[in-house]
């Protein structure tokens, strides 16, 4: 991992922490602009062996296997056309593995261990109060559950290791999947730097399909290292992803630590918006670096009829333009999609430094 040459340090606690499994507890949160559900959904259906695969040749939905690592390597399902991924209950609690989670809005199936009770499995996935705040909550989409796997036939159980990494129950966002991918094809070298990373889904989306890139997430909110770094393990790109804690309204910090990572390839924010990190960034970086964002823009009315966010943290039309004027910078994608919580406007922006 490369470290600038200046004074400001990766965080070596972080670092240490590398597919490590962290020993505090995390709340299990919906994502900030998660909305909840105007009807209630169905209970979890305890289904016998038979049901559960009948179901699954005829509509087939994720499984999530919450038993141990070794049980799930000497015995687990296969030849089901539906995607299976081992993520063991206490490292839901205590490990940040909850962002491997699908998103609340996908029906699921789960396999369930001997313990603890599936009660108490259970009101995890679907409690609509969140036990850190008592607030409101949107709970997950579990459609039926298994306890034991002793039923199955033969034919639908093997021994032989899962690769690594396993499927995948969530995407990653609309501009990185879409866009950066496709510059990042083009080949050329450079890190790549995640402006407000959160729990590094979209870090670790472009580290699994650009192994000789090196990544950087950076966020400054004290449980992304128990959010990020166990992901980056489980999805076996923990050697190209790097976390760092840096408070990205402390711009002297931030740019001290970009010009050490140079070449830089590109810098993107999803969700994240920063104007005073914008402006600066659309005045300073290089010639052939890309800056990109994803983030909600008013309509073309200029109205924003939502709770979250507030409005102040709202792109306006054509806002990204004034930070990255044309004389300096070429447009290279532009659009205006809605997002699948609430319809809300999503501002595409990418742009390449001439």
């Amino acid at each position: 991992m490369k470290r600038s040459s200046s004074s400001v340090p990766l965080d070596e606690e972080v670092e240490s922490q590398r597919c490590q499994t962290s020993d505090a507890a995390i709340d299990m949160q919906p994502a900030k602009d998660d909305q909840i559900m105007d009807t209630e959904p169905p209970p979890p259906t305890l289904v016998t062996s038979s049901t559960f695969l009948s179901a699954h040749q005829t509509s087939p939905l994720p499984i999530i296997d919450l038993r141990s690592p070794s049980e799930f390597t000497s015995s687990r399902l296969t030849n089901l056309s539906s995607p299976l991924v081992n993520l063991p209950f206490p490292s839901l609690l205590s490990s940040g593995l909850g962002c491997s989670l699908p998103p609340r809005s996908v029906p699921f199936d789960l396999i369930l261990p001997s313990s603890p009770p599936p009660l108490t499995i259970l009101s995890f996935f679907t409690s609509k109060l969140s036990s850190a705040t008592n607030s409101s909550r949107t709970p997950w989409l579990v459609r039926n559950y298994i306890i034991t796997l002793s039923t199955f036939s033969t034919e639908f159980l093997t021994d032989v290791p899962q690769s690594i990494p396993g499927p995948r129950l969530w995407k990653p966002s609309v501009i990185v999947e879409e866009v950066l991918c496709e510059i990042l094809r083009e080949g050329g070298e450079g890190s790549v730097v995640d402006l407000g990373s959160g729990a590094g889904r979209d870090v670790a989306f472009l580290a699994e399909n650009f192994p000789n890139s090196h990544f950087y997430g950076i966020d400054n909110h004290k449980g992304s290292s128990k959010r990020c770094l166990p992901l980056w393990c489980s999805r076996g790109v923990s050697e190209t992803t790097h976390l760092v804690n840096i408070n990205l309204k402390k711009l002297d910090v931030f740019f001290e630590f970009l010009e050490g990572q140079r070449p830089v390839r590109m810098c993107y924010a999803v969700r994240y918006l920063n104007r005073p990190l914008m402006a600066e960034l659309g005045k300073s970086m290089r010639e052939g670096e890309v800056f990109a964002i994803e983030h909600f823009v008013v309509n073309e009315d200029g109205s924003f009829p939502f709770d979250h966010p507030r409005i102040a943290e709202v792109l306006q039309l054509d806002e990204m333009e004034r930070f990255f004027p044309e004389k300096d910078w070429t447009v290279l994608h532009k659009k205006i999609v809605k997002d699948s919580d609430a319809g809300r406007s999503l501002l595409n922006f990418c742009v390449r430094r001439k």
